[in-house]
This record gives C-alpha cells, sequence and structure tokens, in this order.
C-alpha cells in the first residue's frame, strides 16, 4: 500500500504468508504435539537514527489466523509508554493470555478446525505413528517427558 511504513510492509508480507497454507505460518502450519495449531510471530522495528529497538511477540498462540496481527498490537502498545497506574507494557504474550489480548483488541478469532490442511493434518499422523513405533506403550500428554511436573 502507498504511504505505509516499512513495518506495515512487513506485516501485510507476514499477513500473506500466513494465509497461504503451503507455508509453515498461520494456516496449515506444523501440528503440535497435540494436534493444534499454535502460532508464533514476532516483529521488530530498529530506528537508525536514534539505535531505538522495539519489538512485539507472541507465542504459542491458537486460534487466531495471522498471529503477526498481534504481534504488530503489542509492538504498538510498547510505542505508546507505559500503561495506565505506570505499569510497564509486555514485549511477548503467550497461549491463552495472547488469545484473550488479540480478542481484546479487536483482532479476529478462528476456530482451530480452519487452520488445519489435509497436508498438515497427514504431516501429524505420520510423525505420530513414527513418535509412537519407537515405544512401546502410545505417547500420550500423561506418559511423555515434556508433560510431566
Amino acid at each position: 500500500h502507498k504511504g505505509g511504513t516499512c513495518v506495515d510492509a512487513v506485516v501485510e508480507t507476514t499477513i500473506f504468508l500466513e494465509d497461504d497454507p503451503k507455508t509453515n505460518a498461520g494456516i496449515g502450519s506444523n501440528l503440535s504435539f497435540n494436534k493444534k495449531v499454535e502460532c508464533d510471530a514476532c516483529i521488530v522495528h530498529s530506528f537508525a537514527e536514534t539505535g531505538i529497538v522495539q519489538s512485539g511477540a507472541v507465542g504459542a498462540l491458537s486460534e487466531i489466523q495471522n498471529p503477526i496481527k498481534v504481534a504488530f498490537s503489542v509492538l504498538k502498545q510498547n510505542q505508546n509508554g507505559l500503561l495506565p497506574l505506570g505499569r510497564v507494557p509486555p514485549l511477548l504474550l503467550v497461549g491463552e493470555g495472547a488469545k484473550q489480548y488479540a480478542i481484546s483488541n479487536s483482532i479476529p478469532n478462528c476456530q482451530m478446525s480452519s487452520m488445519i490442511t489435509i497436508l498438515s493434518e497427514r504431516k501429524w499422523s505420520e510423525y505420530r505413528n513414527r513418535l509412537d513405533s519407537l515405544n512401546t506403550e502410545p505417547i500420550t500428554t500423561t506418559n511423555h517427558p515434556m508433560y510431566s511436573a
């Protein structure tokens, strides 16, 4: 778009990638262990004149088609300075907190099923079967070391 900034261009380009099911970003992303799309996004803005660097990021974000929009919103919030009562705005939001932030900032959410493609589901099944074949018992969230306390 004419008149936009370089950061606007980065956001728009990333949205294009997140909306393309052939990429591993947004729709069609590799599925997590629990068969969910959990996306990360980060945007950094560096001001050459002053040396100031600002960023916004999200991690493990589900049910938001364009995580870069949320990261950009976090960046813009940081550029606005302190929050009410002198609170410092976050640089990184993750999981359910990131999703709630997105919704509260009018970034639309979507159904998990709309993020999963036939190809991503097939890849998940292939890798899951390979993982299960390495163990005598199928891997679940109750017996996988990643989920143990």
